[in-house]
């Protein structure tokens, strides 16, 4: 029983709330989108534990990002965001 707990702890602090989407992802977005932080959206595109790559839209334009290593980056850089 106190592993189960232990681990269902461990897994909802793993979690990637939108909240925290939105600080991490949302200054750098909202300057390559051309689009103020409030008009942003954002789609969960995979999970494992955490959110892993996210799109994010606004102003008719979106990105996808993914999570490596702990951080941010655009899930193809030489794709031109639309």
């Amino acid at each position: 029983m106190i592993r189960l707990l232990a681990v269902l702890v461990l897994c909802a602090s793993c979690s990637t709330p939108l909240a925290q989407l939105k600080l991490e992802l949302g200054p750098r977005a909202a300057r390559e989108l051309e689009c103020a932080e409030d008009k942003l959206a954002y789609k969960e595109l995979d999970r494992l534990i955490s959110s892993t790559k996210v799109k994010i839209s606004g102003c008719g334009r979106e990105s996808t990002w993914k999570l490596v290593e702990s951080r941010w980056t655009r899930a193809r850089n030489d794709e031109p965001i639309r």
